[in-house]
């Protein structure tokens, strides 16, 4: 197939490439190469993968692209603290940049548009609650998933008005290698490998349900043979960690320190998903987390330069 995806530069979209290009897939990847993306990450085959510098907001995509027949997008602003001081960018990446994307599908008439969305838009849980379905309300808290649940009622807009074959994911929170450090996990991780503590929101008890980034490619790539326009699928793993559980695995695999510090703004309490019955993970969250410390152990010159290009979130 040829496959359009956004965002393949970036943490998970980088692996969904790799993936896609192994499964025999021909790529092409839109990506404005902004901090949280990473040039290294197009060093590919030209005859399977070719990188487009563009961003998701260009309204005149069109002509840029042959026949696809999947469009992965992933393209997004995604750091919460971010989100509240530029709202903006945020709406124009996440809600302008789905909407063009929507329109670039519907203009080359493709087979499948696979909208990647996050468990943050349903807003949050106290620590009892069950898991979220897939048709809970949705009501997000923070700028950030305000602008991913525009975007998703857009998609679906698009479902009913334009008979566009969209599947909405919603995933929980993906960790693993080459992720940028602002993210919670490689932030603890680089903090420690530096000499310094890792800095802990308030009291370290909000809950998070991790999944193992080749374990999510994984699930994506399966959705290109199954049919399921107009669903929303969730990604879940069912493991779920306070903040302060990581952390401390974190510092005593690597002799650490924990400080903590001011809590954020409108920080939710848990997330946890009712997963996708198809959907089965792979790794355990014990053995992801070591091999993504031993990761970042092994590959000092990336997470440096990750540090350089978004210093201000680490």
């Amino acid at each position: 197939m040829k496959i359009l995806v956004t965002g393949g530069c970036g943490f998970i979209g980088s692996h969904l490439v790799d993936r896609l290009i192994a499964l025999g897939h021909e790529v092409q990847d839109l990506d404005y190469l902004t901090y949280a993306g990473d040039a290294v990450n197009t060093i590919r085959d030209k005859k399977t993968y070719i990188h487009i510098y563009k961003k998701v907001q260009d309204a005149k995509l069109r002509h840029v692209f042959d026949p696809i027949d999947v469009i992965y997008h992933l393209a997004a602003e995604s750091a919460v603290d971010k989100s509240n001081l530029d709202p903006n960018g945020f709406t124009e990446t996440n809600v302008v940049g789905t909407f063009n994307m929507l329109m670039l599908a519907k203009a080359l008439k493709v087979k499948k548009f696979i909208q990647i969305s996050t468990d943050e838009v349903l807003g949050h849980l106290k620590p009892n609650d069950p898991p979220f379905m897939v048709n809970s309300p949705i009501m997000p808290r923070n700028i950030y998933s305000a602008t991913k649940a525009a975007g998703e009622h857009i998609a679906r807009a698009f479902v009913n008005v334009y008979d566009l074959p969209v599947i909405i994911v919603r995933s929980c929170n993906a960790y693993g290698p080459h992720q940028q450090v602002e993210k919670f996990i490689p932030r603890a991780i680089t903090k420690v490998l530096s000499g310094q503590k890792i800095p802990l929101y308030g009291t370290g008890e909000n809950i998070r349900e991790w999944i193992y980034v080749t374990d999510l490619v994984a699930g994506l790539t399966d959705l290109l043979n199954i049919d399921a326009t107009g669903q929303t699928v969730h990604f879940s793993s069912s493991e779920e960690k306070t903040n302060k559980e990581i952390a401390e695995t974190i510092a005593n695999e690597l002799n650490g320190e924990i400080e903590h510090v001011a809590d954020r703004k409108a920080h939710d309490e848990r997330y946890a998903l009712t997963p996708t019955d198809e959907f089965k993970t792979k790794t355990k969250f014990e053995d992801g987390l070591l091999d993504t410390i031993n990761w970042y152990k092994n590959n000092l010159d990336w997470w440096k330069r990750s540090i350089q290009k978004c210093s201000a979130a680490w």
